[in-house]
């Protein structure tokens, strides 16, 4: 699945959307956002319970830099609330399936996280979406520490599976802990 690129009539939550308002890099993306939001003929306000175009929102990322895109998905991460019942890194990186199908409508099947290894201090998996890699990293990163243990420093490694294309493809993420 290439990156930035969503499949036709994709859509994304107004919750997912509003991250990026909610971004502390909000202010320095703000013109690329209202560009953006005015080339699709939208009011640049987030109705949470409304879906967008999913290509708006690759067309604000493509936008950002590799640190903003970080960012804002750390920011994500850190601003959802979860349910009690996710209590540590291997459930965290379970649940990120449900989520990403919970929060986007109209993606392929086959859009998503799979080849899940979990072993005592490792975790490994696929990921083929068109979220942009970095935005995925932050996300990713961000549970990892969200969800860590006391003691623990969880160290995230991403391996694209078309190096020498990256957005062409998705990546196999690791997470040691």
């Amino acid at each position: 699945m290439r990156k930035y690129e969503a499949p036709k009539g994709a859509l994304i939550s107004g919750q997912s959307m509003q991250a990026i308002f909610q971004s502390i890099e909000f202010d320095s993306i703000r013109p690329h956002v209202e560009e953006v939001f005015q080339a699709y003929g939208l009011p640049v306000t987030i109705d949470p319970n409304e879906w967008y175009p999913l290509q708006l929102y690759h067309d604000i990322a493509k936008r950002l830099t590799s640190e903003e895109q970080i960012s804002i998905g750390v920011r994500v991460i850190n601003a959802a609330p979860f349910p009690p019942e996710i209590d540590s890194i291997q459930k965290a990186i379970e649940m990120l399936m449900a989520a990403h199908r919970l929060h986007l409508r109209n993606i392929p099947e086959d859009d998503g996280y799979s080849d899940y290894q979990f072993d005592d201090h490792c975790i490994t998996f696929r990921e083929k979406t068109t979220i942009p890699h970095d935005l995925l990293y932050g996300y990713i990163y961000a549970l990892a520490h969200r969800y860590k243990k006391r003691g623990q420093a969880p160290v995230v490694r991403r391996t694209y599976l078309n190096p020498s294309d990256p957005d062409a493809d998705g990546a196999i993420y690791q997470i040691e802990y």
